[in-house]
């Protein structure tokens, strides 16, 4: 079985206020107040899973999709370096 999990941190900002937050009496944070995201994505897969070209997936492609994510919720680039994880077992 392998493993792949990519990582990105960064700093999202909150566009409009929370109708939830407020709504469980949490503090509202005030709109473009960044707060700390982690988004992971990982996934596992079998060696007969692989296609013609030896790949499960194409994980170029999903840097790809995952750094545009995080161009969407921070409105910048990752904070930090990405990180990825290839693993076997």
């Amino acid at each position: 079985m392998f493993t792949i999990e990519i990582t990105r941190e960064f700093a999202a900002r909150q566009g409009l206020p929370s109708p939830v937050r407020r709504a469980r009496g949490v503090a509202v944070r005030s709109p473009g107040a960044p707060f700390d995201v982690e988004l992971r994505v990982g996934f596992d897969f079998e060696d007969d899973q692989l296609g013609d070209r030896g790949w499960f997936i194409d994980t170029d492609e999903l840097d790809s999709v995952i750094d545009a994510v995080v161009v969407e919720l921070a409105g910048v680039g990752p904070r930090n370096s990405r990180s990825g994880r290839l693993s076997s077992w």
